[in-house]
């Protein structure tokens, strides 16, 4: 009895230094087994020690990550959970902002709920919140799920989950920049949870057109789905990220429901204030739920501009065409003027923030995106706006040609160096092909007794000669017009206009017929090759014709996605569509009439 009475002495007992104890140590550095012999001599009582920093042995087993220490503490003393160190932090709390997530699944379900405890007021807000910073998003809604009231609560800091949403366009799909093949596996894998009630027609449709509909693949899904799928790493990845995205919208949704409920219109209003931020990142996701649940976001403000304002300023075409397919509410959205008697058109005016200058390829397309958004804000009915001055006396065209100064001059410089840099291949290639034309392969006949032939090529019978001739003649009249176009290009006048067709037009015409004209040398050079040799060495031209392909390939792939970006833009569908509103088409008339 006393020896067991001096083991939990010595377990128990504090350096003067830190306060801690061995239990401290152990819990902190992870040691399981032997915590779980400390805990065999402890009392109840004693695991409630505190340090100098009033950290318990729960506090450390939390900053070590170990949810079995965790478990073995609360076991036997579950009072543990709401005890707070100095900084006034119980250990969920602890747990939210260390993302430590197997930990915080473990305390939500073991932390008791009660006056003054970690789920109540800003602390209670604070682990939504660091949860939400973390991605942890299936916990933020299990958390929501047991404290609703949490939806509408402040951390310290006055951050909400709104607002953390929004400034987190990562957590949406409509700001995961998804290439083509992870778009096809975003339609195509399954993620097993039960859709988000705010699913769009237009979503629905594209479910529907989806190619991946066929009953082939129906088929593979249901005899891979899922162990087998989910090995394959950038499968996993995408079913992970469209699985959070469709956490996020059940959390939205629960928060919308929550902040419907309070009984204070201010309050409500500065709640969905927040979503207006998300406006700047493009994320429709929580813009279409909120406005849904509550279209009185659409009116509101801040800093003097509406959603639409700031869709315009930040050049979010996304938010821009959900609220232009709204109707009649697009038109009143467009026409108040904003602080210094800008208008729509003004903001169309200005640069367009780096991040979304940055997201297209070159100082030339760059140039035309800033176009194309002057252009479309310029189509929407707004009464003499266009050529209204602001407060600097200045009026659009005036306020667009200042700001993109700098750009323009950058664009002139990427077009006249892309130009050059191709002018010089195309001449190159136009130079040997042309001097291929009178030193054909195996000469000519000199000899001959017969005038008729004198002259004429040696292997003017074989099939492979008329291969080379007529792949010579293709690739001097291709490099000849790509000389052309980008001599067109040099010469140009480099006016704003300018960057939005005709060098566009120019550009893609020059490189076509150069990719031409380099592939139709090739095969003339390949063909060279086949005369020359086939007679002897047939593997040998097998081999050449071959790697003739390699820098044929080597130019498409390195100038492809440049010349997709150059026609899409120029003569695809463009960003600015109609086919998308903000409201479910069988209510969107229902919402105008309330208005």
């Amino acid at each position: 009895m006393a020896s067991t009475a001096g083991q939990t002495s010595a377990a128990s007992q504090q350096t003067p230094t830190t306060g801690k104890n061995v239990l401290h140590v152990a819990a902190l550095a992870g040691r399981t087994e032997f915590v779980k012999k400390l805990l065999d001599s402890m009392t109840a009582e004693q695991l409630g020690l505190k340090d100098d920093n009033k950290c318990t042995a729960l506090t450390y087993a939390v900053r070590s990550g170990n949810v079995e220490i965790a478990k073995l503490l609360v076991g036997k003393n579950d009072n543990l959970t709401q005890i707070q160190n100095e900084k006034g932090w119980f250990p969920i709390l602890e747990a939210a902002i260390l993302c430590q997530k197997g930990m915080l699944n473990f305390l939500l379900s073991v932390t008791k709920d009660e006056d003054g405890g970690p789920f109540r007021g800003k602390k209670g807000a604070l682990i939504l919140v660091n949860a939400l910073y973390a991605d942890f998003y299936d916990f933020a809604k299990e958390l929501l799920d047991k404290f609703p009231k949490l939806a509408t609560e402040r951390d310290p800091y006055g951050n909400t989950a709104f607002r953390i949403l929004a400034y987190k366009p990562v957590a949406f799909k409509s700001g995961s920049r998804l290439g083509f093949w992870q778009n096809c596996i975003y339609s195509w894998v399954e993620v097993e949870q039960a859709s988000t009630c705010c699913c769009t027609k237009g979503d629905i449709e594209n479910s529907m057109q989806s190619p991946t509909n066929c009953s082939f693949l129906q088929s593979l899904k249901t005899f891979l789905r899922p162990a087998v799928i989910l090995k394959v790493p950038c499968i996993k990845h995408v079913h992970d990220m469209k699985l959070m995205h469709m956490q996020v919208q059940k959390l939205i949704n629960r928060i919308c429901a929550q902040v419907l409920l309070l009984n204070d219109k201010e309050e409500i209003k500065k709640l969905f204030m927040e979503v207006l931020v998300s406006a700047k990142f493009g994320i429709i996701e929580l813009i279409q739920i909120c406005v849904q649940a509550y279209p009185e976001v659409l009116w509101y403000e801040t800093d003097g501009r509406n959603i639409l304002h700031l869709a315009i300023e930040y050049r979010q075409e996304e938010v821009f065409n959900i609220l232009r397919g709204s109707g009649a509410f697009f038109n009143i959205l467009a026409n108040p003027r904003l602080r210094n008697l800008n208008s729509i058109i003004h903001l169309a005016a200005k640069l367009a923030p780096p991040s979304k200058l940055n997201s297209v390829s070159g100082a030339a397309l760059q140039m035309q995106r800033e176009l194309q958004w002057f252009k479309e804000v310029e189509k929407i009915p707004t009464p003499g706006y266009n050529t209204r001055p602001n407060n600097s006396s200045k009026i659009a065209k005036d306020m667009f040609t200042e700001e993109h100064k700098d750009l323009l001059e950058k664009a002139e410089k990427w077009m006249k160096d892309t130009a050059a840099s191709c002018m010089v291949v195309a001449t190159l290639i136009a130079t040997v092909v042309f001097t291929a034309a009178f030193t054909v392969p195996g000469g000519n006949n000199s000899d001959s007794g017969n005038n008729y032939d004198k002259g004429s090529p040696i292997f003017l019978e074989e099939k492979s000669f008329m291969v080379f001739a007529i792949s010579d003649a293709i690739a001097l009249f291709f490099s000849t017009s790509s000389v052309l176009m980008f001599l067109s290009i040099l010469t140009s006048r480099y006016a704003e206009e300018d960057f939005l067709k005709s060098l566009p037009t120019k550009l893609i015409i020059g490189l076509v017929t150069l990719f031409f004209s380099i592939a139709a040398m090739m095969i003339a050079f390949s063909a060279t090759f086949f005369i020359i040799f086939s007679h002897r060495f047939s593997w040998l031209s097998i081999l050449i014709a071959a790697l003739a392909t390699f820098p044929v390939t080597l130019f498409a792939l390195s100038h492809a996605r440049l010349l997709a970006e150059i026609v899409i833009s120029t003569y695809g569908s463009g960003i600015f569509q109609q086919n998308r509103s903000i409201f479910p088409s069988s209510s969107g008339q229902e919402k105008e009439n309330m208005h």
